[in-house]
């Protein structure tokens, strides 16, 4: 996850920060990134934030045809109707592990020339970086939106997972 960048209204600076490790492609996970997010951008001092969340919505919706219901992120276990080969009236209903489901659309998503998926995951698909746009540049009004997206982490990232925040925030923070 990273945290935090800086939004002047005019100029958006991006840098990479916070990263939790672990499960990239995991639906279950990556609802976890999907409420921190909502949280920090609940915070008046965030004005956005960037993670492989919004990746996976969007191709999810692009997969079925544009069908609002599916601009949310792939379930653990989603069912899907798969037509016969031979016979294409013929369908059957199958269940298809979620995590399957996103890897699908991150390789379908690379293949086609996609370049920005790496500011969001490493190469491995492991750690997961949260890019969040502030709003303001004042030492506390930072340090005041770390705390609140480590407070997060440690409600509701339970499995092994770390988390740290990096970049010009961080730099901002140290030196005042």
């Amino acid at each position: 996850i990273t945290l935090p960048s800086f939004l002047d209204e005019r100029h958006p600076v991006r840098t990479p920060a916070d990263q939790i490790q672990d499960g990239a492609k995991d639906p279950a996970f990556l609802k976890k990134v999907e409420g921190l997010c909502e949280d920090l951008e609940s915070d008046p001092f965030v004005g956005g934030s960037t993670s492989i969340v919004d990746f996976v919505y969007r191709m999810n919706y692009v997969m079925h045809d544009n069908d609002p219901a599916y601009l949310r992120l792939p379930g653990t276990v989603e069912t899907v109707t798969v037509t016969d080969e031979d016979n294409p009236s013929v369908t059957r209903e199958e269940t298809v592990n979620g995590s399957d489901i996103v890897a699908q659309y991150i390789l379908l998503y690379e293949n086609s020339g996609g370049g920005d998926i790496d500011k969001v995951v490493d190469f491995d698909y492991r750690k997961v970086n949260v890019v969040v746009f502030l709003k303001s540049s004042y030492s506390g009004d930072i340090e005041s939106v770390e705390k609140r997206a480590m407070e997060y982490i440690a409600r509701n990232f339970s499995n092994g997972e770390s988390a740290h925040t990096t970049g010009a925030g961080d730099l901002v923070v140290a030196i005042s």
